[in-house]
């Protein structure tokens, strides 16, 4: 239910902007191609979580291709990144999906941790109140931004999907 961005992956010296800096592939060290999925829950292989690490403007729902993740309907979900290594970053971004055009599902409310080696322990950097139910939202769909209150150093990023809008 979300597609993922994150900032700050420290190409400053580039001279790229963060958004330019995640989807690049011509900065070695430096962008989604580094990015791992260690673990994740998922609706099924067609809605893995390595569909987050993409940006559109429109979720595509085919056959068996999709460009964003699902978790399994009416159950709370998480999904772990390894950023490929330490990065300092302020703000995570991201799209609060809606399952394309069957607008059954959103994230509600979720939280963020951050951690050096991908284990305990886990600091909490979001706690989102609640989202706005995106199943409602015109198409294409925000990119939500979140600001931390300072920023954090971290390798792996966790995601926990606490409640949710319509199936889950």
């Amino acid at each position: 239910e979300v597609e993922w961005d994150y900032t700050d992956c420290q190409c400053q010296e580039s001279g790229m902007n963060a958004t330019d800096c995640l989807r690049t592939s011509k900065l070695s060290g430096c962008g989604s191609e580094n990015v791992a999925v260690m673990h994740g829950d998922e609706y099924g292989p067609t809605f893995s979580v390595e569909n987050l690490l993409t940006r559109q403007d429109q979720e595509i729902l085919h056959e068996n291709e999709t460009n964003y993740w699902l978790a399994s309907s009416d159950k709370t979900a998480m999904f772990i990144l390894n950023l490929g290594y330490k990065q300092t970053f302020d703000q995570i971004r991201l799209i609060n999906t809606h399952n394309s055009g069957l607008r059954n599902r959103a994230t509600k409310e979720f939280r963020v941790f951050v951690s050096q080696k991908g284990t305990e322990p886990w600091t909490m950097v979001i706690y989102s109140r609640s989202l706005e139910d995106s199943r409602q939202q015109e198409d294409p769909l925000p990119l939500q931004t979140f600001n931390l209150s300072e920023k954090a150093t971290a390798q792996f990023i966790k995601f926990e999907l606490k409640s949710w809008w319509g199936l889950g």
